[in-house]
């Protein structure tokens, strides 16, 4: 069964990432540690709110780049996304997951950086036809490069609010509750939104090459996978 779905996802989105280019999730990781720092940090404790920062600090720039497609202006967003967490410290309720809570901080910010960026349609266009600014895996094959490349340019069609939860479940894996957490729409949206998403990709993408059945799935044959399967 999770074989199955596991066919059929790949057929709905194609990530071009290869399973060495994905980052450790640390949000994995003991959710009772990012509590007690949050907790400390906002007793004063400033080591406290370091290691908040070397945690997840990979992770909120993986995400931002994933939105705005360069690699310094995704580090001032991130950095910009700590600023932001350290100031709303006391509006953290620790009944809630802390790491959703502070990915939606980021992909705001993300967001709004992105939005400031289409403003000016000739560097938009200019950007669409870049190489992406990521440093490349030296062990991945040319085709998953120039994969992961037309998958991003794709991606820049699609409207923000579709091309957000694209980036959240099909690119950073992050499941529906999640997304549900850090877009403050409920399940049933996110489902759907996500659905009309990979549709409105699916169109582009055809659209780019000719609208083969082939072209709809470009993961064969590659070894990229497609999106994980729902949490």
């Amino acid at each position: 069964m999770h074989e199955a779905n596991s066919r059929r996802a790949s057929a709905e989105f194609p990530t071009g990432d290869s399973d060495a280019s994905r980052l450790r999730d640390p949000a994995s990781e003991s959710p009772e540690e990012d509590r007690r720092w949050v907790e400390e940090a906002r007793l004063g404790d400033p080591r406290a709110f370091e290691r908040l920062v070397e945690k997840y600090q990979d992770r909120a720039i993986a995400v931002a780049r994933r939105f705005v497609r360069d690699e310094e202006l995704a580090r001032d967003v991130a950095q910009e996304g700590f600023v932001r967490l350290y100031r709303s410290l006391h509006r953290y309720d620790p009944e809630h997951r802390f790491y959703t809570w502070f990915y939606r901080i980021v992909v705001h910010l993300a967001i709004d950086a992105t939005r400031r960026r289409t403003r000016v349609r000739d560097l938009l266009e200019a950007r669409a036809r870049e190489p992406s600014p990521t440093v490349p895996d030296p062990a991945c094959s040319l085709e998953q490069a120039e994969l992961r490349e037309r998958v991003a340019v794709t991606l820049e069609q699609v409207p923000l609010k579709y091309r957000m939860l694209l980036v959240l479940r099909d690119l950073e894996g992050f499941s529906s509750k999640e997304i549900s957490e850090i877009s403050g729409s409920n399940h049933a949206t996110v489902r759907w939104r996500l659905h009309r998403a990979r549709e409105i990709f699916r169109g582009h993408w055809e659209r780019g090459e000719g609208g083969s059945a082939r072209d709809a799935n470009p993961t064969e044959g590659t070894g990229a996978p497609g999106k994980v399967r729902e949490r």
